[in-house]
Order: structure tokens, then C-alpha cells, then sequence
């Protein structure tokens, strides 16, 4: 039986669906929840939805077809007074994905197989503009979309799909397909270990900021050495990458770069990392689905050139209560107004946050306004090639830099703490505190705090690192 997801799964890659039957152990492990909690708005969204006695419409509904081997969920079917059908489909996002268009084609598919008529398609998904003001409002935070009118051209090939995925799960050998661009979508394919097998490491693919690269793999140019004997173009950090590797040079250091950046800074120096959490359904009130809200930050701030200069601040909310207003208030008191250089590690996030509580607060706005115009962006120092080395791999995220900078500092190691190791974990984690018990929370509301303080701490010591080179 042919259902919604295994259709899904065979249009993206035939390979998937196989794999899901005939080899599920291949399948890497799932990544954590983006949002940080997974919330089903489905109930909710069906609350706007009767079902007058006598009617035909029907909430979460099944349908099979035995005779095509297809099957659907309908989220909610509305009947219609000449005896068709709107047929609707509920989904988590702010906007409307393609594979959304795809899904309610083939349900549409499935019911019109089935004798009932779907005149009308719908897609219900959060309204990005609601703010939650008490109950929630459900007329507003939901979006009604007819998309009807999108499905024409996508509904020509469904049953070629459908019958060529049931051939896909009668082989009992594996489908022929190269690896795509679908490998490394909006989620990562939890095949991709085993479908990449072959790809040597590094690869064409690692190349830092290098476009085309699957059209290179195809012509057969995977490799590092497959780049340089065919003398691909690429630029200044691209050829810094391939050659350090081949050649196993030592560490790059742009000194006039360095010294420039460093030139640029003043002190007191303030090195500042929020966390943030979303949620689908806004939990609190003033906020909206999806927003990223602060509930946490940590600061290490440096008086002068000697590390015994630096001290630490932080804020870490309480979790049951918004306390936006807290951390921005905290946040005007920690960082003073002394023109000192406040350094964030891809400092576009900071500032979306600190302006976003500067709509908030206009009390707070001048001072929050002010911080933002200080940012400076470490990441701008390996963005620019003032310092490379291969252990890099031609990523710079904070993760790839400090084991790159600092191979035996445990310290900086995130692998070493508990719990919350990374950006996903901690809006995890903090969404779930309230959920533990007193001795629990307390561990860790202790965990959260020590890993945003390796965020500043990490910047501290790399800023140590440029003064040294």
C-alpha cells in the first residue's frame, strides 16, 4: 500500500523508499527538533472545523483504494451542497512548502479514485503576523490557502509515481541513483552515510563558498587532487583550502589582516552569545509562531590585554514566564554605554535579537540601539583568510575553529559537557525544564548556563590567539 509518505519519499528519491523497507539500519539518526519542541497544531487547527449531524464532512479521515494499492489521511474533508468535496490539509509553517503541493495532490489523487469528487484544495498553516493576547484566537492564528489552482501540473505524473514506487518495493535489489542535490535538502537524508560512502573525504563538497559542486562530481571532479590536476577555478580561500590539505602546510596568518581587525576594536571588550527558543503555537503572550525569543545570554567582558581581566556575566530565564523584558533589562546593565567593542560570532543573529527587543522596549530602545550599532564580528576574521588551517576543513563555525585553534584545550571542548552540546540542545532543554523535577532542573539549568558560557568563552580565547600570531 502506497501511502502519502511513502509517495512523498519516492518522489524525492527512490532510493529512500527502498531503503526504509529493505535496509532501515543503514538510516542515521534523526536531528534535534529545530523548534526545540515539537508541537502538533492539528487539534487545534481541527477546532475551527464542524461537523453538522447528517453531514458528510469528515475530520482526520482514512481512505484506502485496494485496487491501486493507495492510501491517504485527510485532515479534514468539507462537503460540499452539490456533493463535492473541499478537501483540506494542515501543516506546522508559516508558508506553504512544495511538498506540501505534492501531498494534497496525491490525496486529492487517492479520494478522486475513490468516487469523491475534490473540488476545492486547502492548505491551513500559522499565521506568521498573529500575536498571542490570552486564549489563544484560532480564526487568527491560522492561514486558509486554496491552492487548487497549483496542483494541475503536479497531479499529470502521480500515477506514473505511484505505480513506479511499487516497483521501487517488489525489487529486492537496490535502485540505481547517483547521489542529488535533494541528499543535502531543507533535512538531510538520513541515508546519506551510506549513499556517500564513496565520496573520499574531503571532497569537492567540502570546498568552502564553491558553486556548481554536484555538476563537478558528475563530470567526475571529486576529489581535492581531481580540483588541482584540472585546474578548476577557485578563489584565494578556495585554493588555500585544496593546498593546505594536499600539501599539509602550516596554519595561514594574514598578520596585517589580523592586525587591522584588532586595530578596530576598542576596550572594554564584551564578548556576547544569546540562546533562543521557537515554538510553532505561541506559549506566551506579545509573541508570535515562530519567533525566536532570547531566554538566555552569556557574557564575558575584557578590561585589558591580560587574562586575568576578564570576568563573566550571564542571564538565563526562568522557564515559566517570558522574560524578555528581564534579559534586556539585565542585558543594558551588563554591557555599559562606554563605546567598548561588543564581539559576537556571526553577529547578524545578536542584532536581529537585540533590535527585535528595541521594538519591544522603546524605554530600553536607546541603549539596546546602541549596543547593536557596536557589534563586531569575529567570524569576519576567517571569513576574510586572516588565519586558516587544514584541521578547518574549510568550515568556520565556532564548532570548527576552536578544535582547529586549540586541539588539547578540553576546556573548549563541547563534546565534554553534559547534555547540551550544541544550539539545537539548549532550546530543547530549556523548553523541557519545567517538565523536571526540582533536583533535575537545578542540573540542568547549570548545563544550559555552561554551555553558552563556552560560546564567550571560545571567542575570549581566539581573541587571545590573534594578539599572539
Amino acid at each position: 500500500m502506497i501511502s502519502k509518505s511513502k509517495y512523498l519519499k519516492f518522489i524525492k528519491c527512490p532510493k529512500i523508499l527502498w531503503q526504509d523497507k529493505f535496509a532501515p539500519q543503514r538510516a542515521g539518526e534523526r536531528g534535534a527538533q529545530k523548534f526545540g519542541a515539537f508541537q502538533d497544531i492539528r487539534p487545534l487547527a481541527l477546532q475551527m472545523f464542524e461537523v453538522e449531524e447528517g453531514s458528510l464532512s469528515k475530520k482526520s479521515a482514512s481512505f484506502y483504494n485496494k485496487d491501486l494499492g493507495v492510501s491517504c489521511h485527510a485532515d479534514f474533508l468539507k462537503s460540499n451542497e452539490d456533493g463535492s468535496f473541499d478537501l483540506y490539509l494542515i501543516k506546522q509553517t508559516v508558508r506553504v512548502k512544495e511538498e506540501y503541493l505534492h501531498e494534497i495532490a496525491f490525496n486529492r489523487f487517492v479520494l478522486n479514485s475513490l468516487g469523491i469528487e475534490v473540488k476545492n484544495c486547502f492548505i491551513v498553516h500559522l499565521n506568521s503576523d498573529y500575536i498571542k493576547n490570552g486564549e489563544l484566537d484560532k480564526a487568527e492564528l491560522f492561514l486558509t490557502r486554496n491552492i487548487t489552482e497549483n496542483l494541475e501540473d503536479l497531479s499529470q505524473n502521480i500515477c506514473e509515481s505511484i505505480k513506479g514506487a511499487h516497483e521501487v518495493l517488489k525489487e529486492k535489489q537496490e535502485p540505481h541513483m547517483n547521489i542529488h542535490e535533494k541528499c543535502h535538502g531543507s533535512r538531510v537524508c538520513r541515508y546519506v552515510n551510506h549513499c556517500w560512502a564513496h565520496i573520499p573525504n574531503p571532497s569537492v563538497f567540502d570546498i568552502y563558498d564553491l558553486k556548481k559542486k554536484l555538476d563537478y562530481y558528475k563530470k567526475g571532479i571529486v576529489s581535492f587532487a581531481d580540483l588541482k590536476a584540472n585546474d578548476i577555478p577557485l578563489t584565494e580561500m578556495q585554493v588555500r583550502q585544496v593546498d593546505f590539505y594536499l600539501e599539509d602546510k602550516k596554519p595561514y596568518i594574514d598578520n596585517e589582516g589580523i592586525k587591522t581587525f584588532l586595530n578596530s576594536l576598542n576596550y572594554p571588550l564584551y564578548f556576547l552569545d544569546f540562546e533562543t527558543f521557537q515554538t510553532q503555537i505561541p506559549i506566551f503572550d506579545n509573541t508570535k509562531p515562530n519567533q525566536r525569543i532570547p531566554f538566555q545570554y552569556s557574557l564575558h567582558i575584557l578590561k585589558g590585554k591580560a587574562k586575568a581581566r576578564v570576568a563573566h556575566k550571564e542571564f538565563l530565564a526562568k522557564e515559566s514566564r517570558l522574560q524578555i523584558r528581564e534579559l534586556a533589562e539585565r542585558l543594558v546593565k551588563d554591557i555599559k554605554d562606554d563605546n567598548g567593542s561588543i564581539i559576537c560570532y556571526g553577529s547578524d543573529f545578536e542584532r536581529a535579537c537585540i533590535n527585535k527587543m528595541a521594538e519591544q522596549f522603546p524605554d530600553l530602545a536607546p541603549r539596546l540601539k546602541s549596543i547593536a550599532s557596536r557589534l563586531v564580528d569575529l567570524l569576519s576574521v576567517f571569513h576574510n583568510g586572516y588565519v586558516y588551517n587544514k584541521e578547518m576543513g574549510g568550515s568556520f563555525s565556532l564548532k570548527s575553529v576552536l578544535p582547529a585553534l586549540f586541539p588539547n584545550h578540553q576546556t573548549l571542548n563541547y563534546h565534554a559537557l553534559e547534555a547540551v552540546q550544541s544550539g539545537e540542545d539548549a532550546p530543547a532543554v530549556f523548553l523541557s525544564l519545567k517538565t523536571l523535577s526540582p533536583k533535575q532542573r537545578k542540573k540542568m539549568r547549570k548545563n544550559l548556563k555552561a554551555y553558552c558560557k563556552l560560546d564567550t568563552l571560545g571567542m575570549v580565547e581566539i581573541y587571545f590567539y590573534l594578539l599572539s600570531v
